[in-house]
Formats: C-alpha cells, structure tokens, sequence
C-alpha cells in the first residue's frame, strides 16, 4: 500500500530538520530583543513559513500518493491524515492551526503581531512530533 516516494519525504524531513536547528537557535532570545530586531523577526518568519510548507508538501504528497480524498484547504490536508490515522487528534489540531498561520505569514493578510509569531518559535515540539510520526510510518 505505501506508494509515498521515501526519498521525496526523506528530503522534505531533512529541509524541516534544518528549518527547525535554525529556529532552535532562536528560540532563547528573550521577547523584548525579539521585538527590536527586525532581521531577526524576518528570519524567523520565513523559517516557520518554511517548516509549516514542508509539514504541508509531505501531507499533500501523503494523500496523494495513498489515494485519499483532495483536501479543501492545507488545514484540510492534517484531517486527512488523522482520517488515514498517521497522525492524531491532539497533533493534527495543532498543525491545522499552523497551517492557518502560514496564511497569515505568505499573505500578510494583516500585520503580522510579533507575540504570535514569538508563540510558534515557542512550540518547535509539534514539528518533531509530525516528522515522527511521518518517519515512524513511511520510513
């Protein structure tokens, strides 16, 4: 049944492993620093952009592969991988969430706020979890 390209995910982990070694190194900078430091705040943004598209990328190439339905959103796309029980309901929650937060980061749909941005750096652990999740059932 598993018709996933191993290797193409196997990229996708290692691109959100050294997203992740990046942000880590972020993530004890205090938040008054975080908020003067425009550079910084950029490369952070960009980063959790990037971590959240490969959580996205490896989810669509899941369920296209396997032959799920087409999801209506990138949300979307981690209720159908708890549907397909790779991932679970506390973990799919909280990628629905940064699925909606990578809106806001590639549209600017508003400014973005420096305190939710700073909240994501906080919580790396939920990109562990899902690229646990992926290796334990793919790799």
């Amino acid at each position: 049944m598993d018709l996933v390209d191993k290797s193409r995910i196997e990229d996708k982990l290692a691109n959100l492993e050294n997203q992740l070694k990046s942000l880590q190194e972020k993530q004890s900078i205090p938040m008054g620093e975080y908020q003067k430091e425009g550079d910084l705040q950029a490369v952070v943004e960009r980063r959790l952009q990037n971590s959240i598209q490969a959580c996205i990328d490896i989810g669509m190439h899941i369920i296209t592969e396997e032959g799920s339905r087409k999801p209506e959103s990138y949300a979307d796309i981690f209720t159908i991988l708890e549907e397909m029980e790779v991932l679970d309901t506390e973990l799919s929650n909280k990628l629905k969430e940064k699925a909606g937060f990578r809106n806001v980061l590639a549209h600017e749909y508003a400014q973005i706020m420096n305190d939710k941005v700073y909240k994501h750096l906080q919580d790396l652990e939920t990109f562990k979890k899902f690229a646990e999740s992926i290796s334990n059932r793919f790799l």
